[in-house]
């Protein structure tokens, strides 16, 4: 019996540092998540964001775990010369620039058919989001963060990226819109 417990306890003590590396993992991805919508915003331009009419450049989420890495990763950043803060949300909500869209059982999911959304930069980790409702769909291949761009619809949402953006991201068509 007491070899058992031993047995268990150094696979415990073994075990626990794999999950404390895959906690500091998934932050990492946040923060890595967070300075690519940074970045998107960096080097867009158009309607969907007047640095006159804002005092911050706001990032929402309905992911805590991302917010908070993003309130850590984008500290003192700026885009158009005003700070970026990071916001979780629950539900549609006004003032978004850059909406980032986790959809996992945990987190709480945010209705795209919003009119809250409608000048708003929608990103997001789901498979095809860019192709059916987003902007721009992050995903992950071989260990690295990679990007796809729906720029019909970041057009229509009155938002222009760089060329030099979108060259680095797989472009996607849309399909033709119901309406």
């Amino acid at each position: 019996m007491k070899n058992y417990i031993k047995i268990v306890l150094i696979i415990f003590i073994i075990a626990l540092p794999l999950s404390e590396s895959h906690a500091r993992s998934s932050n990492r991805e946040n923060a890595i998540k967070a300075g690519f919508i940074y970045n998107f915003a960096l080097y867009s331009s158009g309607e969907w964001f007047d640095p006159n009419a804002s005092d911050v450049y706001r990032i929402c989420s309905n992911d805590s775990d991302f917010v908070n890495s993003a309130l850590t990763t984008l500290a003192n950043q700026k885009v158009k010369g005003k700070p970026v803060v990071a916001t979780y949300i629950d539900h549609p909500e006004s003032g978004c620039h850059s909406l980032f869209i986790v959809e996992k059982s945990q987190h709480k999911p945010v209705s795209l058919d919003s009119g809250e959304f409608i000048s708003t930069m929608i990103i997001s980790e789901s498979k095809n989001i860019a192709q059916w409702s987003g902007h721009i769909n992050l995903f992950k291949t071989g260990g690295k963060i990679r990007f796809e761009i729906a720029p019909q619809r970041l057009e229509r949402a009155n938002i222009v990226m760089s060329s030099k953006v979108m060259r680095l991201g797989r472009v996607v068509d849309t399909p033709r819109e119901p309406w």
